[in-house]
């Protein structure tokens, strides 16, 4: 008899004779698996399928773009050394997998200070004035947080995250949910997400005026959407506006480069992905620019499906699927985000309907006629006068010079999809498995979307790969 290690696991004492076998089994090749975006998803299932098993899987990232971090980017304001995100923007500290990351990743916060807001506002739009949570006199902030601080102590939604987090467990220990609806009973959250917003914070005492005038702004600003989103992603935008935020130095899509690099994954740029085809023997094969790949044994989508696809100046050409049927699946409505950075000396208030000057954040209700869902002064151009100003807008917005003082540089970035609609339907969410061999991290979208969402669905597909390999 011998005492052999088998597949880093534990040791046994067996006869020579199986020796063999055992040998034959750990040399066989890793398991090939590709992954259709480089974006957080994409990048974190090959990177928790490296912490998995740095040595089972032979991972490939195809990515559209010409660039990684899918729906997160960044800009380098000319002559300053600021840079600013252009997509997704920060994560707060309740994010456990985002903070763990930073730490693993070494990843360093900015240095450059923002602007606190001192001050908001909220604008119906042109020829219609202020009202509500400010008027032209302003608001502090700090007693809205001190507001929105209560709400979150009578709802107890970082209480029902921490049981969530507690339940998924350890990444080589936990279980992988194998439904969004598994996913949202770990720790009560579908008591949160069955609901609308409005209903939740309803049935906890807050009144239509404080949801509509403060609550709904919020939401519109994070997710362009009123307070009939879903009470989960609601609530985590009141969380993470209380709590602290963090970013990434250089733009929060260094974070997904990093992530790449350390997953020691392949990652092919400029590859849009326009069929997938699973062949008889149940191998995957891709057509990227118009090419056939070789075969993988396992296929991560990392990626909306309704936004999968080449995309072109024509817009979207989705995926051809062959040699298989699509589960049924309920196609997700998505918004989309236009993201202006503006350099200028101040606002024109009177621009904006003030008699002084305008608030150092100003939201807009649901209804609002104005052009803009947000403009808010996040930076002092250091050694000058001037300010960064930043809109969230659904159009575009070219009338600078009206609108700001000596406007010096200005750019537009058009995200042509940000989040689906996040109405409280658990009825349609979409499987987190599309066939056997094919896994869909953002099908979580449908309940909230953040960077930390888009990581816990790739930690998610990382685990069930794993633990499908091991059963095979």
């Amino acid at each position: 008899k011998a005492t052999v290690s088998v597949l880093y696991c534990t040791t046994y004492e067996m006869p020579f004779s199986v020796i063999p076998v055992i040998a034959a089994l750990c040399a066989s090749p890793p398991t090939k698996v590709a992954v259709i975006g480089g974006g957080f998803a994409g990048s974190s299932s090959a990177y928790y399928l490296n912490q998995l098993c740095d040595d089972c899987y032979d991972v490939t990232v195809f990515e559209g773009m010409p660039f990684a971090g899918g729906r997160v980017g960044h800009v380098k304001i000319p002559n300053t050394n600021l840079t600013v995100n252009v997509g997704g923007d920060a994560w707060s500290n309740v994010n456990k997998y985002m903070m763990s990351l930073m730490k693993e990743l070494n990843i360093q916060q900015p240095t450059y200070p923002s602007r606190p807001y001192n001050s908001s506002g909220l604008y119906l739009g042109p020829g219609r004035g202020w009202e509500g949570m400010a008027t032209n006199k302003t608001i502090d902030p700090k007693i809205i947080k001190d507001a929105l601080e209560q709400i979150l102590q009578i709802a107890k939604i970082e209480e029902a995250l921490d049981l969530n987090y507690l339940e998924r467990g350890d990444l080589k220990t936990g279980k992988p949910y194998d439904t969004i609806g598994e996913f949202a009973r770990a720790g009560g959250l579908d008591n949160f997400s069955n609901k609308t917003l409005a209903g939740l914070l309803q049935e906890h005492g807050v009144s239509d005026v404080f949801i509509k005038q403060l609550i709904e702004p919020m939401t519109r600003d994070i997710y362009d959407q009123s307070s009939t989103i879903n009470g989960f992603a609601g609530m985590a935008v009141v969380l993470c506006s209380t709590t602290p935020e963090y970013s990434a130095m250089g733009g929060n899509d260094m974070m997904v480069q990093k992530l790449l690099s350390a997953s020691r994954a392949t990652v092919h740029l400029s590859s849009g992905v326009s069929q997938v085809e699973v062949n008889s023997q149940g191998k995957i094969i891709l057509t990227v620019n118009g090419t056939q790949t070789g075969e993988f044994d396992k296929l991560v989508l990392a990626a909306p499906i309704e936004q999968a696809g080449t995309w072109s100046e024509t817009g979207l050409t989705p995926i051809k699927w062959t040699g298989f049927e699509l589960p049924p699946l309920t196609m997700r409505k998505y918004v989309y985000w236009y993201v202006i950075w503006v350099v200028a000396d101040s606002i024109n208030y009177k621009a904006f309907d003030r008699i002084d000057a305008m608030p150092d954040i100003t939201l807009t209700p649901e209804g609002s006629t104005a052009l803009f869902v947000k403009l808010a002064a996040e930076y002092d151009i250091i050694g000058t006068n001037q300010k960064a100003f930043r809109f969230f807008s659904n159009n575009p917005i070219t009338d600078l010079s009206t609108r700001f003082v000596n406007p010096t540089w200005n750019q537009t970035f058009h995200w042509p999809y940000t989040f689906p609609e996040l109405a409280p339907e658990p009825t349609k969410y979409q499987p987190v498995k599309l066939h056997e061999n094919i896994y869909y991290p953002n099908a979580l979208e449908s309940m909230a979307v953040a960077m930390e969402c888009a990581v816990i669905g790739g930690r998610n597909a990382a685990q069930m790969i794993h633990r499908d390999s091991q059963s095979e």
